[in-house]
Formats: structure tokens, C-alpha cells, sequence
């Protein structure tokens, strides 16, 4: 028998188990907050719980595929008829996942003990068991036998009336006479009764990748695929990553409060019926989905995309050799041959990069249930709205984004919506809302996180940063309302009254802002103290290529990303302005005052002359809602680049983002505006 790297199954499971998982709670909300099920809901999750069961057993995940058997057979009944949906069964259907995905990662981790498994079933399989009919009778049945039934978790009607076929027990009727043992039911057993084996069926019905190694699953200790396989104990450290798992509520995080101008925004949203529509859309689409598709490693992408850039560099050589050749028809004839092979190279790229390509529905869906379980905790009522789930983002930024957009969702909850009294107090709904959407815009991603909350009081968050260090009494005297807030950024900056096990204002919003950079992004706060608050993230679309600008200052080249650039000019003198001791350089344009940066002076560059801003020209460049101008001596080509990051192969350098290799083999390097800006002290 061939051997199999139960590591290698077992993560492929828990990738599609994620999938599964964020279905099922997408279903249970929506029943929970309709109070309702329709036969095509309960089929799906039906079906959902079926794959779970199916699909661990092959991997010899026991104890979890046991009690995915459970829910699925509470599942059956209910599509079956023999229960009807009741008010407080999607809640518990919740618990019974969460349960599942406790026991999965004890599972894995080989950190599951039998007694805690035991008793956890126990209690899960007497909550499921309230909503039936019979369980009065059954309880007592479990009360005399439940010793001696432990492997297989509490006796239900059915496994009473078929597993032993003995006790018949039937909807409507009832145990008069129960014997103080049932030593008369299976005396004719010389040891200890067993239950027949649980049938463990293939994932037929959707996420069938396992089929190839299921057959028929017995509820044995190793339900038997492996019998001759060398497998190795499945250890913690194999099981790093799988932190989609983890509890909805962590280690405290840091406090920001509620949105500004979100009132109106939010207002205008109630008056439309788009983003319900969109909700329900998004949900049955997520439940109905059938369309073919396959797993592909994130790192196979990558290096599909390498290849594609060293063959973007093979055409930028032949493109540059050509330039130099002397016979004007050969040279003309290749040009055309190369100009043909560049617009395949492009629809190649173009076409990896819609693959890396994931709607923000991917990201969408981690909130509702998060949201759900902590306004219950908190004991808010929250109304969470998202838009733009169709607007694609690059798969590689999804794992980067998500936590610190959950860390911040927390905060939001936590410290930014009121309490339902304190809301109608002040004239507020009770029920607060949070708004999460999502655009594209200038060449970026734009995702903003609005609240209707009390929002960020500036004056208490400078004063305790001026407490903390973090900046003078006569900086904070000069600063903007816009730039106080950013301070909740600052790190261990905290204003919170008492940190709670969900957020703490200040313990991590450094940690969101750091994230946020790492993506090549930029955070910016608006608040309005009383109304709200709105974050704003402005990323770029991919982390894999650009379409650039070379410029050159100096004897050097860089590359300007397009999706910066405002506009360039060759200024007037009366354009140019000084301010302060003449060391500041002011562009006035259009009424608006932008600041100018040379580049030769920030990257100490050497210049023959002492050149004029009149004698090059001004490139206007935005990084979100700031702009700035640089001097630069000379435009050059436009083209695409594929980005290399410089940190992993050099270190990080003050205004450069990244890097990539010209068509002549230089090493060309990308200016990063976000970093530029950030450092200029207007």
C-alpha cells in the first residue's frame, strides 16, 4: 500500500474546513436573525456538516468526525421533519461549531483528553437533545446506562431503537417500567455491550477532493484507511497556522471609538435597500455555490509570477539590443515582433494576477459572526453593514489585512458604540451601526470602517500622550484636530478607563499601523467627538507589479509608481514660495500649497550644478488625501515592473518601497511616496 503524508491531507482539509466553517455561520446568522429555516438552508448545512464528518474521518481526525456525527444526525432530523426549527436552535447549532472547532484543534495539536472530550459531547448532545420530544425518556435511559455508553456519547431514540434493536421508542410514547439494570436487555454479551459502528460516509455531495481515499469510515480508532502507514504524531508545532480557529475574543486590544460624518453616510445607506439586497445576494450566492475551481499554494503563484517577470526583463533586454541596431528594416521588423510579444507578456500578467485576485467578500465574511458574539457580550445591540464585497483584492494582502481590521472592528465595538440605554439617553438609536466598505480609487484600494459611536475625544488622547512622552506641550499646540487623532496610533498609548478582555485602547494600535505599512498602506482617522469615527486604509491593489515612471535625478534612475501622480509641471518662479528660515520650499498652485521634496537631497545624490527648481520639474504625487511635490531633473520611459522587496534581500531604506531588475540588468528602485511623506515636516 502506497504511504501518504497525513500532514499533507490533514492541511488540506483544514484549508477547505475554513471554508466550510465561514458557510455554516453565514447560514446559522441569517436563521438567527430571521428566527427561520427554509429546507433548502437545512439541506446545505445539512450537506456542510456531512463534509466536515466525511472528510476529517479520512484523515483520521476520530474524535472530531464523531462528533460532526452528532450534529449531522441532529441536522437529519431536522431535514427530515422528525424536529421543526425553534427559536434558540441557530444559537445552539453556533455552540455546537464552536465545539467542533475546539475539539479540532485539540485534536491536532494531540492535546485532547478523553474525559474533557466525554464530557464536552455530553453537555452538547443534552442541549441538542432538549429539542426533542422524547427527552424525558431518554434522559432517564442515560441516567441507568450513560456508564457504559461513553464511547459513543449519550443514548438517543434512535440509537436505542436501531443500533440495539431492542428498546423500541417511538414519537409519543413512553417508559412505564424501566429496570434498575439492563443486564436483562444484553446479558447474553460476555463483556461490556457495544454499540454497532458508526457509519462515516464519503463527502459526495460538494468539497469531494478527499474522495480518492475515502471508502467506508468505521468508528474505530483509526476508522482504518491507514492501517499500514508510518504516521508521525501530529505535534503543536504542525499545526501553526491554522489560526482561523482561534476564539472570537483575545488578549486585550486597544481603544478607538466611533466615526464622524458617518451619521449622514449611514443615513443615506437606511434610505436604500442596495446593501441588503446585496447581503442576501452575497449569502445565497456563498450557500449555492457550485462553480469548479481547485487549491492552488499561494507560492506557486509567486513563483508563476517571478517567471513572468524575468520574462518581462528577457523582453526589456531584446527591446533595449534592438535600439541599438543599425539596419533600420531589421530593426523595424523585430520592433513590431517584440511589440506583439509584449502585449502576450502583458495579458499573461494580467491574467496570474486575476487569479491572486479575491473578491472582499473573502474578508467580509471573518465579521458577522465576531461581531455577533461580541455585541452579546458586551450587551450592545450592533447593526453590521459591508459594501463593495465584488471589488477584488490581491490574495497575499488578505492575511495581513484581516487582523488588524479585526482589531479594530473590536475597538469599535468596544469603546466607540454605546450602550443601548446611553444611546437613547442621547437621542441615539439603540441600536448602533458599523459600516464596513471597500473601492478602488486612484489606482488603490480604499477600505474605510465607519461607527456611529461616541467617537475619539483628541483633547484627552494628546494630553495623555504629552503624559507618555510621545510628544511637547508646543507640538501639540501646533497640531491639527486630524493629527491628534493619528495618535492613537503611538504605541502603548491608551485612554481607556480599564481595559477589557476584548480591546484596550492604546495595547496594539501601534501593531494595526505598523501591519497596515507592511502592506504598503496608509491609515488615516476621521472623528467627530459625540458621532462617530471613520478609519480609512488606503492600499495598493497588488503587492506583485506596477506600472511605473522612470525618472532620473541626477546621474540616477528611479521608478515612480503612475498610480501616485497627480500631474507635473515646470513651475514659474512666482509659483515657488519659502516659508520659515528659507529652508522650506512651498509649490502654489491652484490656490493650494504643496510642499516641495528634492530627491537629490533626500538621497544624497551629488549634482554638478546647483540646479533651480525653474531648470527641472515638479512631479505632484499623492499618498491618501496628502500630496507633495518632487524635484526631479528628467522624465523617462513608462513600463511595467515587477516589485522585489528590499527589506528580504537588503534592509528597509528611507523612501524606497521596493525594487526591480531593468532590461539591462541594472537593479531599479522604487520610490515609496507614503514613506516620503510621513518624513517631511511641513
Amino acid at each position: 500500500m502506497a504511504t501518504f503524508d497525513i500532514n499533507k491531507y490533514r492541511q488540506m482539509f483544514l484549508e477547505e474546513a475554513e471554508d466550510i466553517f465561514e458557510t455554516i455561520d453565514t447560514i446559522l446568522l441569517d436563521a438567527e436573525e430571521t428566527n427561520d429555516m427554509d429546507t433548502e438552508t437545512i439541506n446545505s448545512l445539512f450537506r456542510s456538516v456531512h463534509t466536515l464528518k466525511g472528510n476529517s474521518a479520512s484523515v483520521e481526525l476520530a474524535m472530531f468526525a464523531a462528533l460532526a456525527h452528532e450534529l449531522e444526525f441532529f441536522m437529519d432530523r431536522l431535514r427530515n421533519g422528525d424536529l421543526t426549527f425553534e427559536e434558540g436552535m441557530a444559537s445552539l447549532l453556533m455552540e455546537g461549531i464552536d465545539t467542533l472547532k475546539q475539539i479540532l484543534e485539540l485534536e491536532l495539536s494531540e492535546q485532547l483528553e478523553d474525559h474533557f472530550y466525554e464530557t464536552t459531547k455530553s453537555v452538547l448532545l443534552q442541549k441538542l437533545n432538549s429539542f426533542s420530544e422524547d427527552t424525558a425518556e431518554i434522559a432517564i435511559i442515560n441516567e441507568i446506562y450513560g456508564e457504559e455508553n461513553q464511547e459513543f456519547g449519550l443514548i438517543t431514540p434512535e440509537t436505542v431503537g436501531e443500533d440495539f434493536g431492542l428498546l423500541e421508542i417511538h414519537d409519543g410514547e413512553t417508559i412505564d417500567d424501566i429496570p434498575e439494570s439492563l443486564d436483562d436487555y444484553f446479558g447474553f454479551f460476555d463483556d461490556e455491550p457495544t454499540p454497532a459502528p458508526i457509519a462515516i460516509e464519503s463527502s459526495d455531495d460538494s468539497f469531494g477532493f478527499f474522495d480518492d481515499l475515502i471508502s467506508t469510515a468505521t468508528s474505530d480508532d483509526s476508522f482504518g484507511f491507514f492501517d499500514e502507514m508510518d504516521l508521525k504524531a501530529i505535534t503543536s508545532d504542525d499545526t501553526e497556522g491554522f489560526g482561523f480557529f482561534t476564539e472570537t475574543f483575545s488578549a486585550p486590544e486597544n481603544k478607538i471609538e466611533s466615526a464622524p460624518k458617518v451619521v449622514k453616510e449611514i443615513e443615506k445607506a437606511n434610505k436604500s435597500d442596495k446593501v441588503d439586497k446585496v447581503d442576501k445576494e452575497i449569502k445565497k450566492t456563498k450557500i449555492d455555490n457550485t462553480v469548479s475551481s481547485i487549491r492552488v499554494d499561494l507560492s506557486k503563484i509567486d513563483e508563476l509570477m517571478n517567471n513572468i517577470g524575468e520574462l518581462v526583463i528577457a523582453h526589456s533586454m531584446l527591446t533595449q539590443y534592438t535600439s541599438t541596431m543599425e539596419d533600420q528594416k531589421i530593426k523595424s521588423d523585430l520592433s513590431e515582433r517584440l511589440d506583439l510579444i509584449d502585449r502576450h507578456i502583458r495579458e499573461l500578467q494580467e491574467s496570474v494576477m486575476s487569479v491572486r485576485m479575491v473578491p472582499m467578500e473573502t474578508v467580509f465574511s471573518k465579521f458577522p459572526r465576531v461581531i455577533r458574539d461580541t455585541a452579546k457580550k458586551l450587551g450592545k445591540k450592533i447593526d453590521f453593514r459591508h459594501s463593495g464585497e465584488s471589488v477584488e483584492i490581491d490574495k497575499a494582502m488578505i492575511e495581513g489585512l484581516t487582523d488588524p481590521l479585526m482589531h479594530i472592528v473590536r475597538n469599535a465595538m468596544d469603546h466607540g458604540i454605546e450602550s443601548s440605554e446611553h444611546r437613547l439617553k442621547i437621542g441615539k438609536s439603540e441600536t448602533g451601526i458599523l459600516m464596513m466598505s471597500a473601492e478602488q480609487a486612484n489606482g488603490q484600494m480604499i477600505i474605510k470602517i465607519q461607527d456611529d459611536g461616541s467617537g475619539i475625544n483628541v483633547d484627552r488622547v494628546t494630553a495623555k500622550a504629552i503624559e507618555n512622552g510621545v510628544i511637547e506641550e508646543h507640538q501639540a499646540a501646533s497640531m491639527s484636530k486630524e493629527d491628534k487623532a493619528m495618535l492613537i496610533f503611538a504605541p502603548g498609548l491608551s485612554t481607556a478607563k480599564e481595559v477589557t478582555d476584548i480591546s484596550g485602547r492604546g495595547v496594539g494600535m501601534d501593531v494595526v499601523m505598523s501591519n497596515i505599512k507592511k502592506l504598503g498602506g496608509i491609515v488615516k482617522v476621521d472623528t467627530e467627538d459625540g458621532f462617530g469615527t471613520t478609519l480609512t486604509i488606503a492600499l495598493p491593489l497588488t503587492l506583485a507589479i506596477l506600472d511605473g515612471l522612470n525618472i532620473r535625478v541626477g546621474e540616477e534612475q528611479f521608478i515612480l509608481p503612475l498610480s501616485v501622480i497627480i500631474e507635473s509641471l515646470n513651475p514659474e518662479p512666482e509659483m515657488i514660495k519659502q516659508i520659515g528660515d528659507k529652508s522650506s520650499e512651498i509649490l502654489m498652485l491652484r490656490n493650494e500649497f504643496i510642499p516641495i521634496i528634492r530627491l537629490h537631497e533626500l538621497f544624497n545624490i551629488q549634482l554638478e550644478d546647483d540646479h533651480q527648481l525653474t531648470d527641472g520639474l515638479l512631479i505632484v504625487v499623492r499618498s491618501g488625501s496628502d500630496k507633495v511635490a518632487l524635484f526631479v531633473d528628467e522624465f523617462m520611459n513608462q513600463q511595467q515592473f515587477v516589485i522585489k522587496p528590499l527589506d528580504k534581500n537588503f534592509r528597509n531604506a528611507r523612501g524606497i518601497g521596493g525594487a526591480t531588475v531593468r532590461g539591462d540588468g541594472t537593479i531599479g528602485l522604487i520610490i515609496d511616496t507614503m514613506n516620503i511623506l510621513e518624513r517631511t515636516t511641513y
